[in-house]
Formats: C-alpha cells, sequence, structure tokens
C-alpha cells in the first residue's frame, strides 16, 4: 500500500474509533439513567466491548501513520501500551481501596494512621491518573502535528477542547466542549484523510 493510501487509512480509522467511543459513552449514559442494576450491568459488558474496538482502532490508526511518519511513533506507542497500562493502574487501584482492611500505618510526623489498602489503592490511583494524562498529551501532540502537516486548524482545536473537556465534565460545561471538540475533531480527520489520498500533505 502506498504512503499515502496508508496514511489515509490511519485517519479514518481515528475517526472510526471516535464514533465508537461516542456511541460505548452515550450507551453507557443512558443504560445508567434508564436500565435498572440487574440489566445495567449486564449491558455494561457490551459497552466495555465498544470500548476496547474504540481502542483497538485508535491505535491501528496510529500505527498507520506512525509507518508514513516516524514522528508519530511515539504516539503510536504510548496508545498501545500507555492507555492499557493506564486503565489496569485505576481499575487494580479501585479494587484495592475496595477490599478489606489488612492493618494500618502511621503517618510520619502525624498521629493519624491510613489503612494499608487504601494507601496502596491511592498509589495505585495517582499512578494511573498520571499515565493517563500523559497518554492524552501524547495524543494531543500527535493531533497537532497531523493538523500542522495537512493544514487543518480543526483536528488540533478539536484535539485541544476534547482534552479540556474531560477536567470540566462534573461541571457539566464539560460534556458541550467534548461534543464540539469530537465533532471538529471528526471532521477535520476526514478533510485530512482527503487531503492525503490526493498525496497533499
Amino acid at each position: 500500500m502506498s504512503q499515502p493510501l496508508l496514511a489515509a487509512e490511519g485517519l479514518e480509522l481515528l475517526r472510526q474509533s471516535i464514533v465508537i467511543a461516542v456511541i460505548a459513552v452515550v450507551a453507557a449514559l443512558a443504560l445508567g439513567l434508564l436500565a435498572g442494576p440487574e440489566v445495567g450491568s449486564g449491558f455494561m459488558f457490551i459497552v466495555l466491548a465498544l470500548l476496547t474496538i474504540a481502542w483497538y482502532s485508535h491505535y491501528r490508526g496510529w500505527e498507520r501513520l506512525c509507518a508514513v511518519r516516524k514522528p508519530l511513533c511515539t504516539v503510536y506507542r504510548a496508545v498501545k501500551w500507555g492507555f492499557p497500562v493506564a486503565i489496569a493502574l485505576l481499575v487494580l487501584g479501585a479494587l484495592v481501596v475496595l477490599a478489606k482492611p489488612q492493618g494500618e500505618i502511621v503517618i510520619p510526623l502525624s498521629n493519624r494512621s491510613i489503612p494499608y489498602h487504601v494507601l496502596i489503592g491511592a498509589v495505585l490511583l495517582t499512578a494511573g491518573i498520571v499515565m493517563s494524562l500523559l497518554v492524552m498529551l501524547t495524543v494531543l501532540i500527535g493531533f497537532w502535528k497531523i493538523s500542522n502537516t495537512y493544514g487543518i486548524g480543526s483536528v488540533k482545536w478539536g484535539a485541544l477542547l476534547a482534552t479540556v473537556s474531560i477536567p470540566l465534565i462534573p461541571l457539566g460545561v464539560g460534556w458541550l466542549l467534548a461534543l464540539v471538540g469530537l465533532a471538529l475533531l471528526y471532521l477535520g480527520l476526514g478533510d485530512a484523510a482527503a487531503k492525503a489520498r490526493a498525496g497533499k500533505g
């Protein structure tokens, strides 16, 4: 496969991952609001499967782009390995925090104590959050490079809005920013794919 077509395929895979991820999030929200606990827990497996497919499409997209542009290989590796590790740390940390106490440790220079499982879980959760932030930053830089390569501003601004929206989601406005950002990113990647097929950029 020629490099222009390989790049176009990678960009289309990134677009595909956005659509699948949005469907998964909407399904999760709908289940949380409409379905009962028993039904919701069953369908959550479908949501997790969709998110896994989205991640797979996302990393395959960066894999294609890595074959065309070596500077994007860092993004590919971050998505392929960094993201699963981050999720594993977050899940493991949450499970440890919810575990039964197995003794306590005294915090130095204070009279307070904290259960071992809470301390270990907090460390794992912190490591997972830091890893997630590093992966998101790497992906944002990757989209910025794509935007500059194909001269399409909506890619970098859409990616920036989508990234900034994450900490604002609890406030409500984050959902709107995420929707706008992902829409801009989706449309921009489509334009970039068209330029890649034409051999531009």
